[in-house]
């Protein structure tokens, strides 16, 4: 993935929660991230670093 952008299992590892989790978060809005590509049926999300520490931070 792109140096921009973290992964959602990156963001997992870092906030402590399992993946789900962090879709969840995205689904509902409250992580802002990107698609940034489709692996068959299958989305894959970008979390600018910048949005973590927001979203960490309160």
């Amino acid at each position: 993935m792109s140096d921009q952008y973290l992964t959602v299992q990156e963001v997992a590892e870092d906030l402590g929660v399992v993946p789900e989790s962090v879709r969840r978060y995205i689904r509902e809005k409250k992580l802002p991230a990107k698609k940034v590509r489709t692996v068959g049926m299958k989305e894959v999300w970008g979390v600018a670093p910048k949005d973590l520490t927001k979203f960490k931070n309160g």
